[in-house]
């Protein structure tokens, strides 16, 4: 008999943040919402989420924080679930399997419920990062400055994941315009002091829950049920349950194994009937169901090595992912034909911005870069991420450079400005994704005119173009020439989205407003001016 727990290790004397990992503090909290499950319409609670951007918008997050988290470097992400296996879930109680523990619980069984699964998001990132360049993969040594320093920092990133799940749910409930209160909230990424074996030492997790919490969820897969448990602690497990089924098949093997059986569309339904908001179609297929183990497997091993007592079976409602997938955004940086200065304020703000870019876990590619002689008159550059396009939002607009110049001491002029332009990029179309109806041919013509289906409309998904063939006699030929009609008709709409996005691209070099700056930045250090 296996337990699917992921990463638990006991050490003596030392503890090792590299088995913690990046994503300290991940976890997962359970809400109680106001939501009554009889008023329950699927068409309308997805639509609504589907609306739901990725990342926080900034004036909600100004509402919404926290004084204290205001000014934090990573106060953007707050509010994000973040990818891989984290998501959001509305669930119901599908069934009460001990009345009296499920009584004590105070969930109402006629009410939503909503499952939260995330953790410290580009926080614990850069915490790991920081120890790792210092540490490489050591142990720290307990009481020591260095471990001490860890300590305090991943009990930040601890609070800062549990602050992040409680927004997601503020956003998620604001969505479908309810509200709620958290009935558990459990980190199962952390170390900590535990004593076992009549031994004191240091109990690391990674993806292993917490066994001393009155109840904690279980979950499945997003097409499976998850389980509302009590924990029985036990040095056999370490203290510590599963956080889910886990993985049946590696991330890299999903797509190969099922983009020939289903289509994105197929696996966003369940066979529980629950629906999925998934944008991003290499993440639907590697957390497909199939790719999970079986979650009652997993509650029937701990059941009967008394690790838990079950108290409830829930069901899947809507599961949210991500509403938009990994953004592509374009960002021109400009001197605006401005002087030398503003040449050097592009180089020194495209140095600054990929610092931010590096932390936000956004991919930067430098397209085009046009140099002067002493900076960069224009930068164009990629990026790719959940982020990118709240970075470019965010970045867009007018940058102020307050310095003496460099190359012109004695010039009175100290205020040095270039723009910040973004663009999404012209839509690549896929002549493939076609859809194709097939229909009887009309009006005048021979013996397979309005008696077999040989006449075809042909639509293009993405823009809608549509066109109607039936000059051959046969369905595959007509199909053959309404493919090269919408590649006809879809050269053209490129070219005029190429010519676009490049008179877009050429009034922006002339367009900086010299005042309103997004970003000032001082001196010959370039600091950032915190407004």
């Amino acid at each position: 008999m296996v337990i699917p727990l992921e990463r638990l290790f006991f050490s003596v004397n030392r503890f090792y943040p590299a088995l913690v990992g990046n994503d300290i503090g991940c976890g997962m909290t359970l809400f109680q919402t106001e939501f009554n499950h009889s008023k329950l319409n699927l068409d309308k609670i997805e639509k609504k989420l589907s609306e739901m951007s990725d990342i926080a918008p900034i004036e909600w997050l100004i509402d919404n924080l926290p004084a204290d988290m205001q000014n934090h470097p990573f106060a953007h992400s707050l509010g994000s679930i973040g990818g891989g296996n984290h998501f959001a879930e509305f669930q119901q109680i599908d069934q009460v399997i001990n009345q009296a523990l499920f009584t004590n619980s105070g969930i109402n069984k006629k009410q939503l419920l909503l499952l939260v699964h995330s953790g410290s998001r580009g926080l614990g990132q850069s915490i790991l990062r920081a120890h790792t360049e210092q540490f490489g993969h050591q142990g720290l040594v307990a009481n020591t400055d260095a471990a001490n320093d860890y300590l305090q920092a991943h009990d930040h990133a601890l609070n800062y994941a549990k602050l992040n799940r409680h927004l997601i749910g503020h956003r998620m409930m604001e969505q479908i315009h309810t509200q709620g209160t958290v009935i558990t909230d459990v980190n199962h990424n952390l170390v900590e002091p535990c004593e076992l074996y009549n031994q004191q030492g240091w109990l690391h997790r990674k993806g292993a829950t917490p066994a001393h919490h009155e109840i904690v969820v279980i979950p499945g897969s997003r097409g499976d049920h998850s389980y509302l448990v009590k924990p029985i602690i036990s040095e056999l497990s370490l203290h510590s349950l599963p956080h889910g089924a886990g993985r049946k098949w590696m991330r890299t093997e999903c797509k190969g194994r099922l983009s020939h059986r289903f289509t994105p569309l197929q696996l966003s339904r369940t066979a529980l009937g629950s629906r999925i908001i998934c944008a991003n179609k290499q993440l639907i297929y590697e957390e497909a169901p199939q790719s999970y183990k079986s979650i009652e497997t997993v509650i029937e091993s701990m059941r009967s090595l008394g690790l838990i007592e079950v108290i409830a079976r829930l069901k899947p409602v809507i599961t949210y992912k991500t509403s938009g997938g990994d953004s592509i955004m374009l960002l021109q940086f400009s001197s605006a034909q401005g002087p030398e200065e503003c040449c050097i304020a592009v180089e020194k703000t495209l140095n600054y911005f990929l610092t931010v870019t590096e932390q936000r876990q956004v991919d930067v590619i430098i397209l085009e870069q046009e140099p002067s002689r002493y900076g960069l008159k224009s930068v164009l550059v990629s990026l790719k991420g959940a982020e990118a396009k709240a970075i470019a939002q965010q970045w867009s607009g007018t940058v102020q450079w307050q310095c003496t110049s460099t190359l012109r001491p004695k010039h009175k002029r100290k205020n040095w400005f270039i723009g910040i332009a973004y663009f999404e990029p012209p839509q690549e179309i896929q002549d493939t994704e076609i859809l194709f109806e097939t229909m009887r041919a009309n009006g005048p013509g021979g013996q397979h005119v309005n008696k077999t289906s040989s006449a075809v409309r042909a639509t293009h998904i993405a823009t809608g173009i549509s066109v109607k063939i039936q000059s051959q006699r046969s369905q595959h030929a007509n199909k053959k020439l309404a493919k090269q009609l919408i590649a006809w008709h879809l050269n053209h709409y490129l070219s005029q989205q190429q010519a676009s996005f490049n008179n877009q691209r050429h009034l922006a070099h002339h367009r900086v407003i010299r005042g309103n700056a997004t970003h000032c930045f001082y001196g010959r250090e370039f600091l950032p001016i915190t407004k």
